[in-house]
């Protein structure tokens, strides 16, 4: 059975190891962990399966190939995480799964770098870390069964409390809007708009030069929250460029959702602006002063027009940012 939204190395797993619920004969379960080992050795266990092992496994699980061909084709939209990063999850979901299904589900959904909301249950996701945390994703699974078992009632986010819980409810609001709106715009074929979104927010995600260049910002304003630095650290002799890959290791589901909704107040997308008040405000009470307009908050992420990253945006021998010239006039960028 495939559940909708499932990431490819989930089912061949879930077929592998529940054999106690699987019907899949004993020879074929063989075939999929041959199959499972060589990706895992390739590097990428949700993505790029040869046709040969998705013939093998649309025979093994009695699967259409075309479905199979769908969940394996490597995005050309949207922004995904490194295969090691991709240990987000949402322990609602995983708590019906092995409610309804008896064995935990990994959405497709929960490695992009943009997705730090379920749009079911409505919750920032969370990190497995600690004890929990796997450097091989086809052990995810594994950990995030255990979590669930250490921790059978524990709501996300329950660490948080008073003003900075109100924050992170806000921004977790205005996060799910925006991944609605980018859903609309895949749907509708309207790239331009999500090119420039996911443009803009590598940078706002980038990784730094440590000790030559500060964090970023959004990762600054998680630190105040998580009392940690969170932010990817580039090595040493990385291009401006290689900076822009950062998005593939930020880790951390606060400090993207931060900067999936100040991307999202720059280029005025989902109604942002309309909430950005009522967070900068949240911020304040937790001593936190945040730019509370669109061009300030701009140059805070990437820079002056002379300096930084965003020089190197608007640089012609560099990889421009493409802002149209009407969002230009409107922030009246200098």
């Amino acid at each position: 059975m495939y559940v909708e939204g499932e990431a490819l190395s989930s089912l061949i797993l879930r077929n592998i190891e529940a054999f106690h619920t699987s019907t899949v004969p004993e020879l074929c379960r063989l075939k999929l962990q041959e199959i499972i080992r060589h990706a895992t050795a390739d590097g990428d266990i949700d993505f790029s399966y040869s046709e040969e092992r998705l013939q093998c496994i649309s025979e093994s699980l009695e699967l259409d190939l075309s479905t199979l061909e769908y969940i394996n084709r490597a995005p050309s939209w949207g922004l995904l995480l490194a295969p090691c990063e991709r240990v987000q999850f949402c322990p609602s979901c995983v708590r019906e799964d092995l409610k309804f299904i008896r064995f935990p589900v990994w959405r497709l959904s929960w490695g992009y770098t943009h997705y730090t909301v379920c749009d079911t249950h409505l919750c920032p996701l969370q990190i497995l870390k600690g004890e929990y945390r796997c450097n091989n994703p086809l052990y995810r699974i594994n950990s995030v069964g255990r979590y669930i078992i250490d921790f059978p009632s524990e709501t996300v986010g329950a660490g948080y409390s008073g003003e900075i819980a109100r924050l992170v409810d806000t921004l977790a609001m205005v996060a799910n809007n925006v991944q609605t709106q980018l859903d609309t715009w895949r749907e509708q074929s309207q790239d331009e708009r999500s090119d420039l979104f996911f443009s803009l927010l590598s940078a706002v995600l980038r990784a730094y030069m440590k000790p030559v260049d500060v964090p970023p910002y959004c990762y600054q304003l998680s630190k105040s929250l998580l009392r940690e630095n969170v932010a990817p650290i580039a090595s040493h002799g990385s291009s401006v460029g290689d900076l822009f890959f950062g998005h593939t290791k930020a880790t951390s589901v606060t400090a993207r959702m931060i900067g999936v909704v100040m991307t999202a107040v720059i280029l005025d997308i989902a109604s942002a602006r309309a909430y950005w008040q009522n967070i900068v405000a949240l911020f304040s009470d937790i001593g936190v002063l945040v730019p509370n307009n669109p061009t300030w908050l701009f140059t805070t992420c990437t820079g002056t027009a002379d300096q930084g990253v965003r020089a190197w945006l608007t640089n012609s021998n560099g990889a421009k940012l493409n802002l149209p010239h009407f969002l230009l006039e409107e922030l009246n960028f200098p």
